[in-house]
């Protein structure tokens, strides 16, 4: 899921912004496709909008059998401050969503 990219944080040309958003996209569908290996019947789709609410429509729309998800686990202050897209996830999507808590 790519959220868009507010013109405020870019510098330069209208050209260097759709540039920009070019080798985003590029590097995103790169790594997916580098993560994603060999895994039996696995697919990916690289879509911009709001995170929580593109999850759980592509999950819809394309029939998935489950979403999977990564989280920091954030809490008190962080969480209240900065929010959790996995957590509005897991309350909107239909389909059962698989949440990994990062390591470290």
């Amino acid at each position: 899921m790519v959220e868009p990219i507010p013109a405020h944080y870019y510098t330069g040309s209208p050209e260097r912004m759709r540039a920009l958003d070019g080798e985003l996209r590029q590097r995103i569908e790169r790594s997916l496709r580098e993560w994603s290996g060999d895994i039996d019947g696995a697919s990916w789709s690289v879509v911009e909008g709001n995170a929580p609410t593109e999850i759980a429509r592509v999950a819809r729309t394309s029939r998935a059998d489950l979403v999977v998800m990564g989280t920091r686990g954030l809490s008190g202050l962080q969480h209240a401050l900065i929010g959790s897209v996995t957590e509005r996830v897991c309350r909107s999507c239909e389909t059962p969503v698989l949440v990994i808590r990062d390591a470290a």
